[in-house]
């Protein structure tokens, strides 16, 4: 039907549909023994009243008045459903993005330094604990609940109204950005490292240094402690997504543990003591091994790039096109050692079976968790 009116355009074509749909049911079924030519078929009689077969014969399933109705509302509802589903992506990336800024805006009422008495870090005049001071905190106390913790729970909503459906395609259209990079049964994780956000700069707020490091060091090993048991996300890449996070959970543990060494060693009075924790290589350790810890987080991200991305071109390449490798080429697939191949080792009694015999023992590991 479509292919007589394709010209003018999809509007041109539901509307002849249309009136064509009206035309031939307005009496029910056409006249016994009339049939109508369209392309790819023909319109046949039908013994059921209001009712078109379209097709080559009469046991094709009827199209009825409403299943007609029903294909020209998805006609015209295929471009709402594409403006809804860059609506949506649009919303959640800004969401994503604007949320640490808003959230930075809504903690400035709780953040107060210790002069004279404790005033308001941004407005020295402001006294905390002052009638306007505490018209701050409600704010900010609002803000923080409706938006700092409200956008995790709907968004958390969201998905589990659709955790059946994570893989069709409408859904990973629309809500793929949350949850893609997640194991299936943590689908959700995005909001809890956003409620982690919030959590921390709140925790920054607190005037009291001590006080501030210890709550970030209580933080921090409760998230590593979670991701340990839970390691929610993919498998790609030898895990490098679940590392990384490792990695990034470790460097934050040893920063905060570091700081709160400095604060502690300037409370120890005693001389031995006091010249054990102010020597040079105290001082050494505690800068030193926190940068290692970063630099080995900055390092394995940048390995994983380009490890997923380079070296994984490379060796396909090396595998269809291996008289096009350049020199540079094949001393960069250096870098990769896990190039071995899992094969099909045919059937037996009934069962297939993979020879993993050329894989090393984490290439193996690696192919049985995954």
């Amino acid at each position: 039907l479509c292919m007589e009116c394709i010209a003018p355009g999809l509007r041109a074509c539901t509307r002849r549909l249309r009136d064509r749909c009206r035309r031939d049911m307005v009496d029910g079924s056409p006249s016994p023994g009339r049939r109508r030519s369209f392309p790819g078929g023909f319109m046949s009689p039908s013994p059921h009243r209001g009712v078109m077969n379209y097709g080559l014969g009469d046991d094709i399933t009827p199209v009825t008045p409403w299943r007609a109705r029903a294909s020209l509302t998805s006609l015209s509802g295929a471009a709402p459903s594409k403006i809804v589903t860059r609506f949506v992506n649009s919303s959640i990336i800004m969401a994503f993005v604007l949320y640490p800024l808003v959230i930075r805006m809504l903690v400035v009422g709780f953040e107060c330094v210790d002069l004279d008495v404790f005033r308001q870090k941004h407005d020295l005049n402001v006294t905390c604990l002052s009638t306007v001071h505490m018209r701050w905190i409600i704010f900010s106390t609002i803000g923080l609940v409706v938006y700092g913790f409200g956008i995790p729970l709907i968004l958390w909503c969201v998905l589990y109204t659709v955790s059946g459906r994570l893989f069709q395609d409408e859904v990973r259209k629309r809500y793929g950005f949350l949850y893609n990079g997640f194991e299936l049964k943590y689908y959700y994780f995005e909001s809890i490292f956003m409620v982690r956000k919030v959590i921390i700069v709140l925790f920054f707020t607190f005037p009291a240094m001590n006080v501030r490091m210890l709550l970030m060091l209580f933080t921090s090993w409760a998230f590593m402690l979670l991701h340990l048991a839970t390691q929610p996300f993919d498998n790609r890449g030898f895990h490098c997504l679940d590392k990384l996070e490792a990695l990034s959970l470790r460097a934050l543990t040893v920063t905060v543990t570091a700081r709160l060494a400095f604060d502690v060693r300037q409370q120890v009075y005693t001389g031995l003591y006091k010249d054990l924790a102010n020597h040079w290589v105290v001082d050494t350790l505690l800068v030193s091994i926190p940068l290692l810890c970063h630099a080995w987080f900055v390092s394995f991200a940048i390995w994983s790039v380009f490890r997923n991305t380079v070296l994984k071109h490379l060796v396909v390449k090396q595998d269809l096109w291996p008289e096009r490798l350049t020199f540079l080429q094949r001393i960069l697939l250096l870098f990769e050692r896990h190039r071995n191949k899992a094969f099909y080792g045919g059937e037996e009694d009934g069962r297939s079976w993979i020879d993993t015999s050329s894989l090393t023992k984490k290439e193996q590991d690696f192919l049985f968790g995954a």
